[in-house]
This record gives structure tokens, sequence and C-alpha cells, in this order.
């Protein structure tokens, strides 16, 4: 994950949950939907989606 995406990931969990263990789900369903995209890294788009969708 880019330096820049990882940063993105932890202010945007911090803002809607403030909680750890949620800002850990975030990454871990963004990670997910990397993979089932067939990326090679997770991406703001990724880290949008679940907490969108």
């Amino acid at each position: 994950m880019p330096d820049a995406t990882f940063e993105y990931g932890v202010r945007k969990a911090a803002y809607n949950w403030g909680d750890a263990r949620q800002a850990l789900s975030l990454v871990r369903h963004a990670g997910e939907l990397a993979n089932e995209r067939g990326l090679d890294e997770v991406t703001r788009l990724c880290l949008n989606d679940p907490v969108e969708g």
C-alpha cells in the first residue's frame, strides 16, 4: 500500500469512527476488495468502497 493511501485510510477511519478496531476492519476490507479487483496495491477507491457500499 502506498504511503499516501495508507495515510488517507488512517485519516478516513479516524474521522468516521475514531476506533482502532474499525480502522483495522476498513483496511482488511480494502485489501480484500483490491484482491477481488486483481490490483497489486490497495487504492483510495478500495478504502472508500467498503465505507460507502
